[in-house]
């Protein structure tokens, strides 16, 4: 009996001992993930700890966005020491969202909590790419101060035309402030510009083709037309072909541009920023419209901006790194964003997770997309990131009277077509 019962204790030790390192091989011990990123750190605070509670400890890399491009990541894959995940801006993230470099994490996570088709723009032949994280949108918004300013505190802004725009911006040089803003030294804020795009009409892409762009139009000429005309006749600043995005929102948040594309997540930094700086303003009113229309134009889709996570297929811990991927996404961390991060992002994308805008400005967002809409960019595309840049130059020499609007929509047409063309 005893001889038995010694038997039994051994094969149970094996057992143990086998599963033991089975789950070894298959679990390998992680120390010190690799994550570059750009994330709120009302989210940091919680998925570290939450990730080292399940023996996952991450080490965080701060992304260089000087240019607005994806410079650090780039740098860091030739190498040849790709992060194991990286999370931005979806538009610089897109870039690796490839069968070449992302590991498919559908083997690894649960999906059923994600809104219906938000994962489809990031699965390529069955597998999931990468992850969204919640979404916003950006309006039209007015500084009330200058509104009222200008004589204009009563306009009803439903509905309204260029050519109210116009005569608002006519009254705002007069005032001494710019009627909108434009810069063309980076590639970051594609969006911004592309909000007027829609007031003409004109739009990058036709729907979910993006082997050419549908920019080739007399909507597309009267867009590039205004932009040359803002800058030329004193309603954008003189100087856009040199100003970055930094310049731009640090303008609008001085309170020197009448009305322009903006989101209500940057309202908060930027005030506190003119403000420690001593920059003036950073307390003025403000209002999120919808984008002014052209005659013809019955609606504006609205620019829309959100980030993602990418998994390097590299890496040597495929299900810690797609751990810290889900966490860094689910509905604890998009709750953070949305009710307690410093910038306060929007649009959710888990069922899991309620909107709730108590928030003027956020509800006056969420109206005007579903009233008009969201503009497609083809954020989700590898292609974005190099189609994003490919307008500055052009637009460089736009806002320097150097190219006349129909010679740059047709250079600007040519370049895009020619990288969306290639395999």
């Amino acid at each position: 009996m005893e001889g038995i019962m010694r038997k039994v204790m051994v094969s149970c030790l094996l057992v143990l001992l086998l599963s033991s390192l089975s789950w070894s091989t298959s679990q390998p011990e992680v120390k010190d993930l690799r994550v570059l990123g750009a994330v709120d750190q009302a989210v940091l605070d919680y998925a570290l700890p939450a990730l080292a509670a399940k023996g996952v400890t991450a080490k965080w890399l701060k992304l260089d966005l000087s240019d607005g491009s994806t410079m650090t990541m780039d740098a860091m894959v030739a190498a040849g020491t790709p992060p194991d995940v990286y999370t931005d801006y979806m538009g610089r993230v897109s870039k690796y969202v490839t069968e070449a470099y992302a590991l498919d994490l559908k083997p690894y996570i649960k999906t059923d909590d994600f809104r219906p088709g938000v994962l489809d723009p990031l699965t390529r032949n069955g597998k999931l790419l990468a992850l969204p994280m919640p979404g916003g949108a950006q309006g039209m918004v007015i500084n009330l101060k200058l509104l009222e300013k200008i004589g204009e505190k009563d306009f009803n802004f439903d509905n309204w035309k260029i050519s109210d725009f116009m005569r608002m911006a006519t009254k705002a040089k007069a005032a001494g402030v710019w009627a909108t803003g434009l810069f063309a030294a980076n590639q970051s804020g594609d969006y911004l510009w592309y909000g007027w795009a829609a007031s003409f009409g004109a739009e990058l892409y036709k729907p979910g083709d993006y082997s050419k762009t549908a920019m080739n139009t007399p909507a597309g000429l009267a867009f590039f037309t205004f932009l040359r005309d803002m800058v030329r006749d004193g309603y954008a600043p003189k100087e856009a072909a040199v100003l970055t995005d930094d310049d731009y929102v640090l303008q609008w948040a001085s309170g020197k541009i009448l009305a322009t594309a903006f989101f209500p997540a940057w309202v908060k930094p930027y005030f506190a920023d003119v403000q420690k700086q001593g920059m003036g303003g950073g307390d003025f009113a403000y209002k999120f419209v919808e984008f002014p229309r052209a005659p013809g134009v019955t609606r504006v889709p609205t620019a829309g901006s959100y980030g993602g996570i990418v998994v390097a297929k590299a890496t040597k811990a495929p299900k810690a790194a797609a751990l810290a991927a889900e966490t860094f996404s689910d509905a604890r961390a998009q709750t953070l964003l949305m009710r307690e991060g410093s910038t306060g992002r929007g649009f959710p994308n888990r069922k899991s997770v309620i909107p709730v805008f108590d928030d003027v400005h956020w509800k006056a967002i969420e109206q005007i997309v579903s009233e008009n809409g969201l503009l497609d960019l083809g954020i989700s595309t590898p292609k974005f990131s190099e189609v994003r840049s490919l307008a500055i130059p052009i637009l460089q020499q736009l806002y320097t009277n150097k190219i006349e609007p129909a010679a740059a929509l047709a250079a600007y047409c040519a370049v895009v077509d020619k990288v969306l063309s290639r395999p």
